[in-house]
């Protein structure tokens, strides 16, 4: 596989981040980051703690404290508020952290300040879901929870056997918000649609309670890996077997099957798909072990592929820079940054678009324009991966990370942040925009300092 897989040859003149910042407060391995607000994001370790930085400067603002076990998830939730119309600024939202020691924290984003233990939870917290319109979240493990603003546990929903029968009683690991107050949950290889009801009582109080409202069958045959909504309309499940489900969620039907492998191997499941995003409402991009693929949701067409696009399983995707970039972190310690190759935009290396320029293009709106230019007979012939259209290319790989990088967030003008197994979180900069600032800074020092300029 080594011989398959793209080096980059040149000084990467398309890849921007030629500055980094690393972040090394945590003692263990780095499971995720969550973003908190535009400059804000958490970082979650295996040594039981969370902390919150400053990705524009890189300062540690404040460090979560308190479970005495590994934190396994977290998620935001809109503080409750007198008047529900009223925009929250996202930086006064509440943090919600659930933990293999059994208990669920609530801090303040603010100063990292535990404002409340929940301790009602009878198994490790696997998943959060927060509800902005009803001031509501759920949590799974073994069971399925029901909370309000306050912490209070509002009901519990038991698993059963016969709901994860070819895994039984698996934990509840993901859960995705669809449509209206309806959400996804997903256990081993079972996923299952509930929604959230209010109800008004004879005191005009109101109440809520889940319900289930359908098992989605049919259910994929291995344990599902990630959840995505698409749109208004679709969701996508995908699992370790390589298999993608997109579903209505509307009809709860399925809508298409990508990706599926007959006889798929069990060992090692080179196909495993461990994330997927969509690049649009039409296009999913999904990480197909350690190659990369692009579908169209509609027709089912597989519209480019790269078979060996790390050393390594990819393990998260995210389009950054504004969609110049699509970027893949993987265990091989890398992350790679995919862009319009300029063939497909018609340039030439002595046409008058450089490169760069040529780069600059979103390729959500090539993946677009290449799925309307080509025919369904013409789109057949580029089932063989070498004849398919060049569509996104290796433009860039950043190399600091010493064991797999876990995942990425972008930050736009701020760059992107990455956490690895290694226990560091690092920041990626664009080398000419930092310049930039440092250069207006001085700037506006000298002109503060008695009129120098």
């Amino acid at each position: 596989m080594q011989n398959q897989v793209e080096i980059l040859q040149d000084d990467q003149p398309l890849n921007p981040y030629t500055e980094i910042q690393i972040l090394h407060d945590h003692t263990d391995l780095i499971k995720f980051l969550l973003p908190i607000s535009e400059n804000k994001f958490l970082s979650v370790s295996d040594d039981n703690t969370g902390i919150i930085w400053d990705v524009t400067t890189g300062l540690k603002l404040c460090t979560l404290v308190g479970h005495t076990r590994p934190i396994t998830c977290a998620s935001l939730m809109r503080p409750p508020v007198d008047d529900e119309s009223r925009e929250v600024e996202m930086s006064h939202y509440l943090l919600l952290t659930g933990s293999s020691d059994r208990t669920i924290r609530v801090w303040s984003t603010e100063n990292g300040a535990c404002l409340q233990i929940i301790t009602e939870h009878n198994a490790t917290t696997k998943a959060i879901l927060s509800f902005p319109n009803n001031g509501l979240f759920c949590t799974g493990g073994q069971d399925l929870f029901l909370w309000n603003s306050d912490g209070r546990l509002l009901q519990t929903i038991k698993q059963e056997a016969e709901d994860v029968s070819d895994c039984p009683l698996a934990d509840i690991k993901h859960m995705l918000a669809v449509c209206e107050d309806r959400f996804v949950v997903a256990a081993g290889s079972a996923l299952e649609v509930y929604a959230i009801e209010a109800q008004i009582g004879q005191l005009g109080v109101t109440s809520f309670q889940m319900r289930r409202v359908k098992k989605l069958v049919p259910q994929h045959r291995e344990a599902v890996m990630c959840l995505t909504r698409i749109s208004d309309s679709y969701f996508a499940s995908a699992s370790l077997d390589g298999t993608v489900k997109v579903w209505n969620s509307h009809t709860l039907s399925t809508s298409r099957q990508l990706n599926h492998i007959n006889e798929y191997e069990k060992n090692g499941f080179p196909w495993c798909v461990q994330h997927l995003i969509p690049l649009d409402t039409k296009h999913l991009c999904i990480t197909i072990g350690s190659g990369l693929a692009v579908f169209d949701i509609v027709t089912g067409d597989c519209l480019w592929k790269k078979a060996h696009a790390h050393f390594s399983k990819i393990t998260f995707i995210s389009i950054i820079n504004d969609g110049r970039f699509l970027a893949t972190c993987s265990e091989d310690g890398t992350i790679r940054l995919w862009g319009v190759d300029q063939r497909i935009r018609g340039g030439s290396e002595d046409g008058d678009n450089s490169a760069k320029d040529l780069s600059m293009h979103k390729f959500t709106d090539i993946v677009q324009a290449s799925h309307q230019k080509h025919s369904k007979e013409s789109r057949r012939l580029f089932r063989r991966e070498e004849s398919r259209p060049p569509l996104l290319c290796l433009q860039g790989e950043c190399v600091a990370h010493s064991g797999a990088v876990q995942m990425i967030l972008d930050f736009r003008h701020d760059g992107m942040a990455s956490c690895g197994v290694d226990g560091l979180v690092i920041l990626w900069k664009d080398g000419e925009l930092e310049n930039a600032k440092r250069s207006d800074l001085i700037r506006e020092m000298l002109q503060a300092k008695n009129g120098l300029l």
